[in-house]
C-alpha cells in the first residue's frame, strides 16, 4: 500500500488532467461561458463578466485548502481501505485521518 501511494501524479500533473476534464480544449467562464479568461495568481478571471474562478470552483473540492496531491493521496487511500473492507482503526492509520473523515 505504502508503494502505492508514493507513485501518484504531481501536484501540476492533477491539476491538468482537473482542467481537461472541467474545460475540455478550451478554458471557459463557467457563468457566462465566454473563451476571454486570463489568469491571476493560480485563479482565473472572465473578461466579459469579470467573475473569477478556479479550477475546483463548483466542485467538492471547492473550500479545501490541502494540497492537491494530499487531497488525491488520501482520497484514494480511503478508496483503497474501503474496498478491502479493511477496519477503521486500521484505515485510520494508514491513511493519517480521523475516525470522523473515515
Amino acid at each position: 500500500m505504502i508503494a502505492l501511494l508514493n507513485q501518484f501524479p504531481s501536484a501540476a500533473q492533477i491539476r491538468k488532467a482537473i482542467r481537461r476534464i472541467r474545460f475540455g480544449q478550451n478554458l471557459h467562464c463557467l457563468r457566462c461561458r465566454s473563451r476571454q479568461v486570463y489568469a491571476v495568481a493560480g485563479r482565473y478571471r472572465c473578461r466579459q463578466c469579470r467573475r473569477p474562478f478556479s479550477l475546483l470552483t463548483g466542485t467538492w473540492l471547492e473550500g479545501t485548502k490541502l494540497n492537491l496531491r494530499t487531497v488525491y493521496r488520501t482520497v484514494y487511500a480511503l478508496l483503497w481501505c474501503w474496498c478491502h473492507r479493511v477496519p477503521v482503526l486500521q484505515t485510520q492509520a494508514l491513511c493519517h485521518v480521523s475516525a470522523v473523515s473515515v
